[in-house]
């Protein structure tokens, strides 16, 4: 069943100012169920009230009164401890009404979409791409069947054997600082919670059938050039306010990965960063650098959807973030080129690429960015390049759209070619 341990901040959405009070109740099924009371608009008036109920496998919202929302208007992102899942309300089912009405429930079935314990439920107003809330979760079945509930950060890194981001004593195995500084080749999933900080050796290489990071992994400035490799292999890499920063001159940091998460993270190196993954890459208000000025020093991410939003992307090499099946979804990031003759490459297979209140930058520190400065933004034909609001500096202060025509929405400074 799940308990919360932390409440979301509602935020403004247009003239409507949602504020919450948050209480849980767990049933004797092991549905946990949440109530908001949605307290009152800007302008005075009820806006609602809502339950939310979540167990294994299903979400459920039920809408107890005040104003009715079009489904479209609504989304609901899924976080586990290794996956991530944005569900539209215009998913799953509304009963009884095909808006989100007073005593209309919509529910979800995420158990087939979502790999992992439910911990995390955020509720954004597309519209405005405002966070509503944010709902934190903690899986306690595995307490109650057996009496061991297990801890995210017993104080070392260690193999998740059962694979519940838990350290589980008599079947959890401990891996010690000098385990991880030298590198590892492992079957077992590795974590590496917030209380680890080690300092890996040259070429470290950690591989393991799932990599969850929320500690920091630091590879400092002396010894051989070699970088700093992190191997999923075939499972997902995940970051939760981790922090791996490679400081050696020309030093990499290479993550790969059947998907990559990094959210609220730090990823930095000298060298080259790559993110490489044939999965879906969430990169949520995280920060990723390269400061070697160097042509080889490239900053690149590739996977088959990326989520960058609110992003802070830098580096003195071009950068190029690429979609090999799906979305490029950058909204409100910042991606700034810090040199002359290096460019921003963004190219979208089979999805469209959304710039909404993004900011792209080639060229930055210069008192004019080089004439070979370039921001280009590729998708396939029948997609779009969605500009609303959007900042582009660059040699001509345009971004090159291809093809002709994809471009969508206005920017706020700069142009669009």
């Amino acid at each position: 069943m799940f308990s919360t341990d932390s409440r979301g901040t509602s935020s403004v959405l247009a003239t409507i100012l949602l504020t919450g009070m948050v209480a849980i109740a767990v049933t004797a099924s092991g549905a946990a169920v949440i109530d908001h009371s949605l307290d009152q608009s800007a302008a005075g008036h009820v806006v609602g009230q809502v339950d939310v109920g979540a167990n294994a496998s299903t979400v459920e919202v039920t809408h107890l009164g005040g104003d009715d929302f079009a489904p479209e208007t609504l989304t609901a992102v899924l976080k586990s401890e290794r996956d991530s899942v944005r569900v539209p309300f215009t998913n799953g089912t509304i009963d009884g009404d095909d808006r989100f009405v007073a005593g209309t429930t919509w529910r979800y079935d995420y158990a087939a979409d979502l790999d992992g314990h439910l911990q995390k439920v955020y509720v954004v107003y597309t519209p405005k791409n405002d966070v509503l809330d944010v709902e934190r979760f903690e899986n306690r079945s595995k307490s109650e069947n057996s009496g061991d509930s297990g801890v995210l950060d017993p104080g070392f890194a260690y193999l998740d054997t059962n694979r519940d981001t838990n350290y589980d004593d008599g079947s959890d195995v401990q891996v010690s600082t000098g385990n991880l500084s030298d590198g590892l080749s492992v079957s077992e999933r590795l974590v590496v919670p917030e209380s680890v900080s080690v300092e890996v050796d040259a070429g470290t290489v950690l591989s393991a059938d799932g990599i969850y990071l929320s500690g920091t992994l630091s590879r400092p400035n002396h010894h051989s050039t070699s970088g700093l490799v992190l191997n999923a292999t075939d499972s997902p890499l995940e970051l939760r306010n981790g922090s791996i920063v490679s400081e050696k001159a020309q030093a990499s940091v290479t993550l790969t990965g059947s998907r990559i998460t990094a959210v609220d993270s730090t990823i930095a190196a000298d060298g080259r960063v790559r993110l490489d993954t044939p999965g879906k890459v969430d990169l949520t208000r995280s920060t990723l650098r390269s400061t070697k000025d160097t042509k080889k020093a490239t900053l690149s991410v590739t996977g088959s959807q990326i989520a960058a939003i609110g992003a802070n992307i830098s580096a003195k090499a071009q950068i190029s973030l690429v979609t090999t099946g799906g979305d490029l979804d950058l909204r409100g990031v910042t991606v700034t080129v810090e040199k002359r003759q290096r460019d921003v490459v963004l190219d979208a297979t089979g999805g469209d690429i959304d710039l909404t209140n993004a900011t792209l930058v080639s060229g930055a520190g210069k008192s004019r960015p080089g004439p070979k400065n370039d921001l280009t933004a590729t998708v396939d034909t029948g997609y779009g390049v969605t500009v609303t609001n959007a900042t582009f500096v660059d040699a001509d202060h345009e971004l090159d759209v291809t093809p002709d025509g994809a471009a969508v929405g206005t920017a706020s400074s700069g142009g669009v070619n």
